[in-house]
């Protein structure tokens, strides 16, 4: 669980929600008290060192959206600390695939099938070091025959 603190409260977030941890480093100023805080924007001129969590973020209606947390610091070490243990707790997730097959649909729902995934998966796919081979179909069944055909072991999801 990792926990933030803002405003009025603090808020949690699940490890096996956490999307990705990136390590920001800027030669800018140093915040003097060392504190993590979560910045609304992250402004390079402000940090000397960060790390942005990104996370899934759960809304009304089963929607998803993802969500990212900035932390900053004016220790590199801890900073470092920080950014190693939040990786490691991720490679111990059992359940998180790195290497995808997709399979997308031109013709199905209202034809954007494509565009959705350019604009919303991969983005969310290379922030979480996904790789994804990606395969439109042509015909009915296409997905299916690929399958038969193709060697399943490179992939893990």
């Amino acid at each position: 669980m990792c926990r933030r603190k803002g405003g009025g409260g603090s808020s949690s977030v699940p490890v096996c929600e956490i999307v990705a941890v990136h390590e920001i480093e800027d030669d800018g100023i140093s915040k003097e008290n060392g504190r993590w805080q979560k910045m609304p924007s992250f402004s390079t001129e402000l940090t000397s060192h960060a790390f942005t969590v990104y996370y899934v973020q759960r809304s009304k209606g089963h929607h998803w959206g993802c969500s990212e947390v900035t932390f900053i610091c004016s220790d590199h070490l801890l900073c470092n600390q920080w950014v190693q243990a939040l990786k490691e707790l991720l490679d111990l997730q059992a359940m998180r695939p790195k290497h995808l097959i997709v399979f997308i649909n031109p013709f199905g729902g209202k034809r954007l099938g494509k565009q959705i995934y350019e604009d919303k998966v991969a983005p969310l796919f290379r922030l979480a070091c996904i790789s994804a081979e990606v395969i439109v179909t042509e015909r009915a069944n296409h997905a299916r025959d690929h399958l038969l055909e193709a060697d399943l072991e490179k992939y893990d999801g």
